[in-house]
């Protein structure tokens, strides 16, 4: 028993053991590296597959979808004679995934179909394709249906339809294209996706499309909705990615365990979904495992034998020349199958076995390796080979000095190739050594960047903006705290670790965290917030929220308590100031909008309660906008500011008085006996005091304040009706001249019904295309030929006829709707001289509002590319009064449309209160004369001097003129003879469609007289 212990102790059987462990750690560390392989691809696949459904599924929706708008187009252009047959041969569409194309009525009957001519409609009423349409025809939104059974094709098919809505944008029925679900189903089994393999198109609302895979079950599942499947939770946080089936699903989906893939399809409802199954996903990594396990367990076989052999042979000592053979034989097997270098050296310092491993480590032949060869050779060839540390003697002379010695010892290695070894010296009782050297460069490089994964959180924890610490839940002493921990209290770190609240703060505020803490470990959940305010060691009090998380042992009692402390004390005032604005105007401290509400509503429950009369007066500054233009933003401040200090000595304390946002403001009266006779004093101490000029930044501003008035003693309503009361009696004040006040009559509704109403027209007007232009010549004076036409814009009402612009430019300027329609002007006016005469340039209105528009420029160059018209046959024409008002807006534009060469027209001149100081502001090609200037000249002396100094200061500036409102002969032969260099007005034509100007007309002399 003894002898059979003795050899079981000996080197080799701890070496067969060490080779096991390292035969099995690499088994199962390639096993591992393989399933993670395996699994980076499978992803990998999925993601790629995603992508190209997703490029797939795009680009069959969106041709699908052109198709739809060409075949709609060209069947409204020829309704009775459009043969779909035909057309669906002609444009080639047809492929193995379309169906069939097919035209609805507005009954819901299939009239037409591509793949034959029908003997009798179709009925299809009653389905979604045609009845989503039918309700939401002004959408013209694409329908994408449910996977169903196609009324004339007979397949089961994707619908997709959008509507057709005749010129009046009636409904009259729909167009539609199928997809053979089939036939997408086909595709998606065509990929090479496993056995288990499924690749799914699902809409946004969890219905699938079609699914297929190899398994023809699959297929089974198309029409489900799947609408709780886990993917649509993913599509909330990203429109990709990947995931693994949960069990429900499993068991809901074939029972197999697949990583789904998914991606959603840009601007579609619709989703993308790629499954694996796990058997296929891990099938070659299993199958590799496995190999490594059988190679593992003969190597194992093999070490365990020899370590058997080894003892007998010491046991017994019986060892033959043929059993060391084989187990020499055995043993070189077992080494050549290390993953670590192993050699063996006898007393005298010669080698006298190695594995391919060492040598393969250090880069050694075979010649370098043989039995026999000196420890010193060996080190000198690893010196040759670069596998060996910077300093390559002293590295000799410590290995040789350490097997002198002739103890154990493990050490570390790093080559000049960045590797490093670890080797361990076991010395033999016979004076040699084993030695065995192992790759451990991935390992310690996880070391390394695990450590300096340890200091950047703890980096972190230092330098996170708020004070972290944990505590032993127990005795609640400090174990850790950060920096702005210690920032916080003032002390040190050495002074706060072991310590607890009661050693550091007051008795009070220690017992309130100490409390705190208590509960947040009994509450059951693993984190507490709280909010509170405490007094600091220092003795300043602040408020701090404070997050408490519970980190518990394995039987759930409270290990460590993590405190995150974050000073709020400047949000909370921040908090309460937001508060303060949000009833407040942050310029002049007066009530906002929100309150003046609540102030009105309150005055109405007095009113409607004890008979308590109120008035809501709404100002709003007259020529304010000026000030803005001209002296900018900060004085236009100062200015509100002033208006409001003027304001506030007007009032009575019961009064409330409130901005609502620009230059309009509120006021609140209450409690006279008159409330008219009141509202009126004191409207008029109101339009008195803000009359009187201001002082702002060294120099005077004079504006004044219209105001509209709403009486609840004769009007009642909530406070939103009675500030649009005062709002429209506002609007009548300023439209009577401004610097006024106006009491509010039930008339102004209907008026404001009325304008109501043209906005809803025109809006509706603009989409279907009511609006035209009409054109007017301007001749020159010295030709008499047409020189430029002017474009007039005109609306053909369905009901009203057409109406003329001054009934609804307004309207349209108010709502900001004459942006809209300027640009479409200025498209088309270029589009149709595009067609003219080289030599006859357009002449486009601009209003103010386009000009307030950072894209104009964009405007007017888009038109020009468009049409392909040379800038310099375009005239854009800015009245005085637009050019007065928004002079800041307009000159930048004007200047940068004059650099490009488009010829500028200050209209309806001298109309203004400064026509002269205009011309210096800007270097106008030419000026207009207004026509009630050209109308009066011959009644009035005043109107033909103001003409004449008009074509004086023209000519002398090099400006040229164009008279307007000509329409008498003898207006013409005065302007004429005046200089005027072109002339405009009903006397040569009135405006008219384009096709009726006859440009090769001549306008002079007895042909005038003639036209008279």
């Amino acid at each position: 028993m003894a002898k059979w212990v003795q050899s079981v102790r000996h080197a080799t059987t701890y070496l067969g053991l060490a080779v096991i462990v390292v035969i099995w750690s690499g088994i199962f560390l390639l096993g591992e590296q393989e399933h993670r392989r395996a699994f980076n691809d499978a992803e990998r696949q999925g993601s790629n597959l995603t992508s190209v459904l997703e490029e797939y599924v795009q680009r069959i929706v969106l041709q699908s979808d052109n198709v739809l708008l060409a075949m709609r187009r060209d069947y409204l252009r020829n309704p009775q004679g459009f043969d779909l047959v035909s057309w669906a041969q002609d444009v080639q569409f047809h492929n193995r995934l379309t169906a069939n194309m097919g035209i609805t009525d507005a009954r819901g009957y299939v009239v037409q179909a591509s793949l034959r001519h029908l003997s009798a409609p179709v009925y299809v009423g009653d389905r979604m394709p045609f009845t989503f349409q039918r309700d939401n025809a002004s959408l013209d939104q694409l329908f994408i249906s449910d996977p169903v059974v196609g009324g004339v094709s007979k397949e089961r098919a994707i619908q997709f339809t959008r509507p057709i809505n005749d010129s009046h944008g009636a409904f009259v029925g729909t167009v539609a294209i199928s997809l053979n679900v089939g036939e997408l189903e086909k595709f998606f089994s065509s990929l090479d996706l496993g056995s288990a393999g499924i690749v799914s198109l699902v809409r946004s609302d969890g219905v699938v499309l079609a699914r297929g895979g190899s398994n023809p079950e699959s297929k089974k599942f198309t029409g489900t909705n799947v609408g709780n499947a886990p993917f649509f939770e993913q599509l909330q946080k990203s429109a990709s990615g990947s995931y693994w089936n949960d069990t429900a699903v499993r068991a809901r989906f074939e029972g197999v365990n697949r990583f789904i893939s998914y991606r959603a399809v840009p601007d579609l409802p619709l989703i993308a979904i790629v499954g694996l199954a796990d058997t296929t996903i891990f099938q070659q990594a299993d199958a590799s495992f496995e190999k490594y396990a059988l190679i593992g367990a003969v190597l194992t076989a093999a070490v365990l034998i020899v370590v058997i052999m080894a003892s007998r042979r010491q046991a017994q000592m019986l060892a033959t020349a043929t059993e060391l053979q084989r187990s020499n034989r055995l043993l070189h097997t077992a080494l050549s199958n290390m993953s670590h270098g192993l050699c063996m050296f006898d007393k005298d310092r010669r080698l006298v076995i190695c594995n391919e491993r060492y040598g393969t480590m250090y880069g050694l032949t075979r010649e370098q390796t043989k039995p026999g060869t000196p420890i010193q050779s060996i080190l000198e060839a690893r010196v040759a080979s670069g596998m060996s540390p910077e300093d390559a003697e002293a590295y000799i002379r410590e290995r040789l000095d350490a097997v002198v010695t002739g103890t154990a010892f493990n050490s570390e290695t790093k080559l000049r190739n960045g590797k490093v070894y670890a080797i361990s010296h076991e010395p033999m009782p016979d004076g040699g050594w084993v030695g065995t050297h192992a790759d451990v460069t991935e390992q310690r490089r996880a070391e390394r960047a695990l450590d300096e994964t340890r200091k950047f959180l703890n980096s972190i924890i230092e330098n996170i903006p708020v004070a972290v610490v944990v505590k032993d839940a127990a005795t609640r002493e400090y174990i850790l705290v950060n920096r702005l921990f210690e920032t916080t209290l003032e002390k040190p770190r050495s002074e706060l670790l072991g310590r607890t609240v009661y050693e550091l703060f007051s008795p009070k505020a220690a017992a309130f965290i100490d409390r705190a803490d208590s509960e947040s470990t009994r509450s059951g959940n693993d984190a507490y917030y709280s909010e509170y305010e405490i007094e600091l060691p220092n003795g300043g009090q602040r408020i701090q929220g404070t997050w408490r998380i519970v980190v518990r042992d394995d039987k759930g009692e409270p290990k460590y308590l993590i405190a995150v402390i974050d000073d709020i004390t400047e949000r909370k005032k921040v908090e309460h100031r937001i508060a303060y604005l949000a009833h407040h105007d942050g310029l002049t401290g007066l009530a906002n909008r929100t309150a003046l509400l609540q102030k009105i509503d309150e005055a109405g429950a007095r009113w409607r309660r004890r008979g308590e009369a109120f008035s809501v007066l709404l100002l709003d500054l007259d020529r304010f906008k000026q000030v803005n233009d001209s002296m900018g933003h900060p004085a236009g401040d100062r200015l509100l500011t002033e208006v409001a200090a003027r304001l506030k000595p007007l009032l009575r304390e019961t009064d409330v008085l409130a901005r609502l946002g620009g230059d309009e403001f509120a006021v609140v009266q209450g409690g006279d006996d008159d409330p008219r006779e009141a509202a009126t004093a004191l409207a008029r101490r109101i339009i008195e005091s803000i009359g009187r000029p201001f002082a702002i930044d060294r120099g005077e501003i004079t504006i004044g304040t219209s105001i509209g008035i709403a009486l609840v003693s004769e009007h009642d309503g909530t406070s939103d009706e009675l500030l649009k009361m005062a709002d429209l009696a506002l609007y009548r004040a300023k439209s009577a001249g401004r610097n006024g006040f106006c009491f509010f009559d039930p008339q102004m509704s209907a008026v404001a019904t009325a304008r109501h109403e043209i906005e809803s027209d025109l809006r509706r007007a603009i989409q279907h295309d009511e609006l035209e232009l009409h054109y007017q010549p301007i001749v020159d004076c010295k030709t008499g030929k047409i020189c430029t036409v002017e474009a007039l814009i005109r609306w053909r009402h369905p009901t009203k006829g057409l109406i003329y612009p001054d009934a609804f430019i307004p309207v349209a300027e108010e709502t900001g709707l004459i942006t809209q329609i300027g640009d479409w002007v200025l498209r088309k006016a270029c589009a149709q001289a595009s067609l003219w005469p080289a030599d006859v340039r357009v002449a486009v209105n601009l209003s103010v509002m386009q000009f307030q528009k950072p894209n104009l420029a964009d405007v007017v160059m888009l038109a020009l590319a468009e049409s392909g018209l040379s800038p310099k046959r375009l005239e854009l024409e800015i009245t005085e009064t637009a050019l007065i008002e928004s002079a800041a807006e307009c000159l930048p534009a004007l200047r940068q449309f004059k650099r490009l060469g488009i010829t500028i027209v200050l209209d309806d001149f001298g109309t203004g209160y400064s026509s002269l100081s205009q011309l210096a502001m800007f270097p106008f090609d030419k000026i207009k004369i207004d026509k009630s200037f050209t109308q009066n000249m011959i009644k009035r002396n005043e109107c033909a001097a103001i003409i004449s100094a008009t074509l004086t200061l023209a000519q002398s500036l090099d400006i040229a003129t164009t008279a307007e409102g000509v329409e008498t002969v003898e207006q013409y032969r005065l302007l004429r003879l005046a200089g005027v260099t072109s002339l405009q007005g009903y006397l040569f034509q009135r405006p008219v469609p384009a096709q009726d100007i006859d440009f090769g007309s001549r306008y002079c002399g007895v042909a005038v007289e003639n036209a008279a």
